[in-house]
């Protein structure tokens, strides 16, 4: 198993802003969805692309003082395209690691600047994970004895508007399309409002009766009745990536 498209469609990401030592900092955690039913060798394989997904991050082991200043930079990676979706870069010509993020996270990130300290876990962790099973997970010291962490802040790719700049009244973005949508109507890397929590889609599957099952890239799945609509933010076609 290498690092693939497919691999990275199916890794996970939390984000979230704390204060940290060094001031306020946009945090991202990722992992890989545990299934129950993959055996041993199955999570071996997953826990070996994970670190090879960290290498191309270039993120370290975790230490106790991994927090603020103290965090390897690993340059500027975090391409925000609309208010609910970013991109993690990895090195040239390998695909970019979608985060689906909200528009305080993006605000606040861009406006102020802020470090984004990457957290990444090579074991895999149960799917359906929420921000406090996330903390816990985080904490536990088999997870820290895998986890790896790097700083990295944003980068604006030619021809893209600058986030934040000296002198702007506010943050701005490339334009996106917002629409309301069947799931006819609805493909990857479009981010749906479900009760209100953004999700980006890996996956648009026909099912019967006109029904159309979205797979999400934190590995969640919600199924739409056929006159059913969602709140859409497609992102706009700039810059280059995989």
């Amino acid at each position: 198993m290498t690092i693939s498209p497919e691999f990275i469609g199916r890794v996970m990401s939390w984000v979230w802003i704390e204060e940290t030592e060094a001031g306020p900092a946009g945090f991202v955690f990722l992992a890989h969805p545990r299934d129950p039913a993959e055996n041993l060798h199955r999570t071996a394989e997953v826990r070996d692309v994970m670190g090879e997904l960290a290498d191309a991050l270039w993120l370290v082991p975790l230490t106790s003082k991994s927090s603020g200043n103290d965090v390897a930079d690993i340059g500027p990676r975090v391409e925000i395209d609309t208010p609910y979706r970013a991109l993690l870069r990895l090195a040239d010509g390998m695909p970019s690691i979608p985060l689906a993020i909200g528009p305080d996270w993006a605000d606040r990130v861009s406006a102020e600047r802020l470090p984004v300290l990457v957290f990444l876990s090579a074991l895999p962790i149960p799917p359906d994970s929420d921000s406090e099973r996330v903390d816990l997970v985080m904490r536990t010291p088999i997870v820290q004895r895998h986890m790896r962490v790097g700083c990295t802040r944003l980068v604006t790719p030619a021809g893209a508007v600058q986030l934040g700049a000296p002198g702007d009244t506010g943050p701005s973005v490339p334009s996106a399309a917002h629409f309301r949508a069947t799931g006819q109507h609805i493909r990857p890397d479009d981010v749906v409002i479900i009760g209100g929590v953004p999700h980006i889609v890996s996956n648009a599957e026909n099912r019967a009766a006109g029904r159309v099952r979205l797979h999400f890239t934190d590995g969640n799945f919600y199924t739409l009745e056929a006159s059913q609509r969602l709140k859409v933010t497609r992102p706009p076609r700039v810059g280059t990536h995989a």
